[in-house]
C-alpha cells in the first residue's frame, strides 16, 4: 500500500497527544477515511471505518495500558501512520 503524502499528511491532526482516554482524529476534508489503532506488536485493537470529513472521529484509550501505540489512517487506498503514547 501506497504511502500518503507529506503535505497530505500535515493536514490529519491526532490529539492530544499524549493522551490519558480519549484521542481525536481529525482528517479534514478527506473521505473515505479507515482508522486503526495498532499494539506496538502489531495487534489490531480497534478499527474505525466510515470517517465523516471534518468531524473528530474519537478512539477511547482509556482501558488500554500505558505505552506506545500507532494510529494507521487510510485515505483512498494510502496510509498513513501516527505513533501515539497513553499515560
Amino acid at each position: 500500500m501506497a504511502s500518503i503524502s507529506v503535505a497530505t499528511a500535515a493536514k490529519i491532526q491526532v490529539h492530544p497527544n499524549p493522551t490519558t482516554d480519549i484521542l481525536t482524529i481529525n482528517i479534514g476534508s478527506f473521505t473515505n477515511a479507515t482508522i486503526k489503532l495498532y499494539s506496538l506488536q502489531g495487534v489490531l485493537l480497534a478499527t474505525k471505518s466510515d470517517v465523516i470529513q471534518n468531524s473528530g472521529t474519537i478512539i477511547d484509550m482509556s482501558n488500554y495500558a500505558s505505552g506506545n501505540y500507532i494510529i494507521d489512517i487510510e485515505l483512498d487506498g494510502k496510509t498513513t501512520k501516527h505513533p501515539v503514547v497513553k499515560l
